[in-house]
């Protein structure tokens, strides 16, 4: 398994969270209210306490998913830190460490290491392709 997968797997897992976490809000913003039309004073039938409950049931549901998830996600964020670690020089350890956990482009990252863009991408491959090697002498590890 190389270190793109490994990010890959990451991002996934981070998509997928942010995915429960606006179904969360949905349902939090319904507030347990039902879909339904019922005006006061009208008669309402049992449905609008089932849908309550089926909300509170679809929230506790999510709330499951996501604590599943954010342990997946620190586990595979432990994985990469400690790939990353593998990368002996300093600059380019940074330069991955940044466009791997960070949302930021070449050009924030150039900046902030006060090099061009063309030599951070080179730094950053150079460090991938450093991780690579190490992964594939050490097969099944991170696996």
């Amino acid at each position: 398994m190389t270190f793109e997968s490994h990010v890959k797997e990451y991002e996934k897992l981070k998509f997928k969270l942010k995915s429960i976490e606006i179904k969360e809000n949905e349902l939090r913003m319904l507030g347990g209210f039902p879909k339904s039309n019922n005006t006061e004073g009208m008669p309402k039938t049992k449905s609008s306490a089932s849908s309550v409950e089926n909300i509170a049931i679809r929230l506790t549901e999510l709330l499951e998913q996501k604590s599943v998830l954010q342990e997946e996600i620190q586990v595979k964020r432990k994985t990469l830190e400690t790939l990353i670690g593998y990368i002996s020089n300093l600059v380019s350890r940074e330069i991955v460490e940044s466009k791997t956990f960070l949302p930021c482009g070449w050009k924030y990252i150039s900046l902030k290491s006060h090099l061009s863009t063309s030599r951070c991408r080179h730094l950053y491959y150079d460090g991938i392709f450093e991780i690579n090697a190490v992964l594939k002498s050490k097969e099944g590890i991170y696996e």
